[in-house]
């Protein structure tokens, strides 16, 4: 599936070793979490918080 170049290019700001295996969610601000962004978190559930997106209530991890 491809994606968008900004989201290649902002997760290669992360430096993760296996950027291929995460989503856009894990470096958006948008996404609902507290704990730190790594890799290690990429299975935790959380909700959507983008304007755009709040009236569906997302609940999205962060390989989505």
């Amino acid at each position: 599936m491809p994606t968008y170049a900004h989201f290649q290019e902002a997760k290669k700001a992360f430096d993760l070793p296996k950027h291929d295996k995460v989503g856009v969610c894990l470096t958006c601000r948008f996404w609902d979490v507290a704990e730190m962004r790594t890799e290690a978190i990429t299975t935790r559930i959380a909700r959507c918080l983008h304007p755009d997106l709040a009236p569906f209530a997302l609940l999205v991890s962060g390989s989505s």
